[in-house]
């Protein structure tokens, strides 16, 4: 049993990891501001923070940096 939790925390962090540390640029279009990402991955945990935190979800993603003349949304954490 102790071998089955050690494999699967395992590949948690080899997955989130993984997230993380691919630079790959998305911007995601909020109402009235963006957000951008290092990643797909890493714009997608923030959306999903974001509704935690009862803020709406992104209303679009798109690859490559976000526009320098739209606000940026706050960085939001739990």
């Amino acid at each position: 049993m102790k071998v089955v939790i050690f494999l699967l925390l395992i590949a948690v962090i080899k997955i989130e990891a993984s997230c993380f540390l691919n630079y790959a640029p998305y911007c995601g279009f909020a109402e009235g501001c963006v957000f951008n990402a290092g990643n797909k991955c890493h714009l997608e945990a923030q959306e999903k923070i974001r509704v935690k935190a009862n803020k709406p979800p992104f209303i679009k993603m798109e690859p490559g940096r976000c526009p320098e003349n739209i606000p940026s949304c706050e960085h939001t954490i739990l």
